[in-house]
């Protein structure tokens, strides 16, 4: 398993297919996605996992202010021109738990421009607790939430989704 960070236009519809495959309720709405994907990848701002080919695990990230949820506790006691945001993090279902997530993580901070950046986010489902464990052994501490509004997969109604806010110093 290597991790990349090149030219990634060849590895789109792998990550659409992922991206798909990790959050089956967020992707109903295929071109939509692929506008949301084309921003990380032209600017090359992603690592992915792969092997013989194949992705396996993909990083995707932004500066932070980016984010259309950004919570206002991150812009008052940041400088969000300073901050990245990992905005998705994902890993094939037959991959998990054999280490590719933290291989990302570990090559990302490695790999980011610490002159440009001094503090990393990543938001996470707070159900999610395999990758709550894995983003607190990697040096992220819960910093704050924010309350997401998600349409069931079915389309029929809505629900809320807690998701937090980790922080790590670069």
């Amino acid at each position: 398993m290597k991790i990349v960070h090149r030219e990634h236009s060849a590895y789109k519809d792998p990550v659409m297919d992922l991206y798909i495959a990790s959050f089956p309720r967020s992707s109903s709405d295929k071109i939509a996605l692929s506008k949301y994907l084309d921003e990380f990848l032209k600017e090359e701002n992603a690592l992915f996992a792969i092997d013989n080919d194949q992705l396996f695990g993909a990083l995707l990230y932004s500066p932070i202010h980016e984010d259309k949820d950004l919570p206002s506790l991150i812009t008052e006691n940041f400088n969000t021109q300073k901050c990245v945001y990992i905005a998705e993090m994902m890993v094939s279902e037959n991959s998990r738990g054999k280490g590719i997530g933290s291989q990302l993580l570990e090559s990302f901070f490695i790999n980011i421009d610490k002159n440009q950046y001094s503090d990393a986010f990543i938001r996470v489902w707070d159900q999610n607790e395999v990758a709550i464990g894995l983003y607190k052994k990697m040096g992220f501490i819960p910093y704050t939430e924010i309350d997401q509004v998600k349409t069931y997969p079915d389309g029929n109604g809505t629900f809320l989704m807690k998701k937090i806010y980790l922080h790590k110093k670069l």
